[in-house]
């Protein structure tokens, strides 16, 4: 009798310490929230390896949930977060990478186009300044190249 007692307690705290841990409801949500964020934010194209692994393990945090294995569940959850996690900042490199390509990809068209522009010689509007020594006492000025004298400055005395 003493040993089916025994039985009995250990059975029954082997339960209630089951019962201990709750079920990771808010974990759970919180993973699915991060797989539709990551999801919306691109990381099926720049991240899909890591976007499927917050799914798996989501889905084996649900199996665990429904086997009432709630420790498990609730690493599976925090897991699957942490993948969902990694999958938008994936994402979001993956477009800010491409952003920086498409902006040098225009920078350089530009640049062509400027080059083609000014094959023939640099046009008087873009000509390079040169400065003409003020007169005593005022500011000095800057006349474009293109109309400066030609020869000599001017005297200032």
């Amino acid at each position: 009798m003493r040993s089916s007692n025994l039985t009995l307690l250990v059975s029954a705290a082997i339960v209630a310490g089951c019962a201990s841990t709750p079920r990771p409801t808010e974990e759970m949500t919180r993973a699915r929230t991060l797989i539709d964020q990551a999801a919306q934010s691109g990381a099926q194209q720049y991240a899909p390896d890591n976007l499927q692994e917050a799914r798996d393990r989501a889905a084996a945090a649900d199996a665990a949930a429904s086997k009432h294995d709630n420790v498990a569940a609730q690493q599976l959850a925090s897991e699957a977060s942490a993948d969902a996690q990694l999958a938008a900042a994936r994402a979001q490199s993956g477009k800010a990478q491409q952003s920086v390509k498409e902006l040098n990809e225009s920078l350089n068209s530009l640049r062509e186009e400027s080059t083609r522009k000014n094959e023939g010689g640099v046009p008087p509007s873009v000509a390079p300044s040169s400065t003409v020594p003020p007169p005593p006492g005022a500011a000095p000025t800057t006349v474009p190249q293109s109309t400066a004298p030609q020869g000599n400055p001017p005297s200032l005395t």
